[in-house]
Order: C-alpha cells, then sequence, then structure tokens
C-alpha cells in the first residue's frame, strides 16, 4: 500500500484525471521510487513490475517486529 501511494504522490495523481492518464502515470512513477518496507529496505520496480529486493526476515517478540538475524 505504501508503493501505491508513493507512486500516486511521485506522478501528482489528481482525481480530476482520467483512469488511462492515471494508469500511464502510475506505470512511470513506479519505476521511479524507492520504498522500505516490512520483508525489504529500498525496494525499487522495473518496467515490467518485478520489484528488485533484499529479501529480510522479521520475528515478532515482546509484540514488535525486529531483525532475525
Amino acid at each position: 500500500m505504501y508503493a501505491i501511494k508513493a507512486a500516486v504522490e511521485k506522478a501528482n495523481i489528481t482525481p480530476d484525471m482520467s483512469i488511462s492518464d492515471i494508469c500511464e502515470a502510475m506505470k512511470t512513477a513506479m519505476t521511479q521510487i524507492t520504498v522500505d518496507g516490512l520483508t525489504s529496505e529500498g525496494m525499487t520496480w522495473q518496467a515490467s513490475g518485478e520489484p528488485n529486493k533484499e529479501p529480510k526476515a522479521v520475528v515478532i517478540k515482546n509484540g514488535a517486529y525486529v531483525s532475525a538475524e
């Protein structure tokens, strides 16, 4: 969800845009953002939609996510 939000903000998408324009803007923006998430830091996306990321594992300890190192 955070990746979609970042791409929407990067593309300056507004409610008055057509669906076609939104899709085109999102396709471009997804290749220009970097997102840190629970399963990886510094995730990027290729034009094909494939993510580039270094997977990481976490565990829940005392109710919080911690590195599984």
